[in-house]
């Protein structure tokens, strides 16, 4: 049976990689929490997916009550989880742990799964590449704050991709988290994302992949056709953005992206090259949202401005997933968009 992936060329991960890094100052109830919430999701069809990016911890965070209502099986962190720009370690590591013992917090991890990737703010700075001096030290801190074994690959590698397996054969969930980040060329001679050995790891995933929904968690918005004056996404990357297309494109299996980052929330369904139709949430942010109306041909939802997390909804009753995808408010409970995409009958 197919068990969750930490290790980068292996879709079997050792009991031991299941459990958070002991190390740390956690008390032995916590440690063991979220490996346990893992560990019972392995054989579980995912059918609620709950997700949120841009997180400032100096602002409110009794989102996290609201949230909890929809008792989710599985959380994923999408970037900017803590605002930490240009602080010294020690003091980005304090962001983590303030916000990792935050009552709400807390309580929601008990009862909760949570795995996660990184964008800017909580890797280095606004906008920051692989270029960033403190990216391996960054890294580390993350994977305490994600309680992500001190032998995992996500540790040693450049980069904290990953890649998660849930439930059984013909409901299996397949979760796949990029790294945006540690190898980010961003100068105007060479655009680059993800790096060739997180490229070739990714491109395997698709190759190879058993799962019956695949659902893919990148930073940055994926498939609007703007980037421009500082505002980020793949669309800057064309060389990058065609790559992910093609990958994507090697499997049959329904895809679902997530992304966050533009503190506005949306959602879209885009036919590629290839004839592959996928889909993307985009969910920005939690604790503080502006709103932008921006151009993109496959929007199906209205752009939500106001503070919210993303939602996915898995019905496995048919014969493929139907997933509502749903853009909720973190200041009352409620929903704000969504949309139904079908997969099979």
């Amino acid at each position: 049976m197919e068990r969750r992936t930490f290790l980068r060329n292996s879709s079997l991960a050792a009991a031991s990689l299941l459990l958070p890094n002991a190390l740390r100052a956690q008390s032995p109830l916590e440690v063991r929490t979220n490996a346990e919430a893992l560990q019972n999701l392995e054989d579980k069809a995912l059918t609620t997916i709950a997700f949120g990016s841009c997180n400032n911890t100096a602002k409110d965070l009794s989102y996290w009550s609201i949230i909890q209502k929809d008792n989710p099986d599985l959380w994923i962190w999408m970037g900017d989880n803590i605002y930490a720009d240009l602080t010294t370690l020690k003091q980005r590591e304090a962001r983590y742990n303030f916000l990792k013992t935050y009552p709400l917090y807390q309580d929601f991890r008990a009862k909760t799964a949570v795995i996660g990737t990184w964008d800017d703010h909580d890797y280095g700075f606004n906008n920051s590449s692989g270029t960033y001096w403190s990216r391996e030290q960054s890294q580390a801190l993350f994977c305490d704050f994600m309680d992500i074994d001190k032998y995992a690959a996500t540790r040693s590698q450049d980069g904290v991709y990953q890649s998660y397996v849930f439930g059984p054969a013909g409901q299996r969930t397949e979760v796949i988290l990029l790294d945006l980040r540690y190898n980010m060329n961003n100068s105007l001679t060479h655009r680059e994302l993800l790096g060739e050995d997180q490229w070739r790891w990714f491109e395997d995933r698709m190759k190879s992949t058993t799962a019956d929904l695949l659902v893919i968690g990148s930073s940055l918005n994926v498939t609007s056709p703007v980037a421009l004056l500082g505002l980020e996404g793949w669309t800057g990357y064309p060389l990058e953005k065609q790559r992910l297309y093609d990958a994507l494109s090697m499997t049959d299996k329904p895809t679902v992206m997530l992304s966050g980052d533009r503190h506005f929330a949306e959602l879209y369904r885009v036919l590629l090259p290839s004839g592959k139709v996928i889909h993307e949430a985009m969910s920005s942010g939690l604790t503080h949202s502006t709103g932008a109306w921006l151009p993109h041909p496959g929007r199906i939802s209205p752009m939500i401005g106001s503070k919210n997390y993303g939602v996915l909804k898995v019905d496995w009753t048919g014969t493929g997933p139907v997933i509502n995808m749903q853009i909720k408010s973190c200041d009352s409970y409620g929903v704000l968009a969504e949309a139904l995409t079908r997969y099979g009958a």
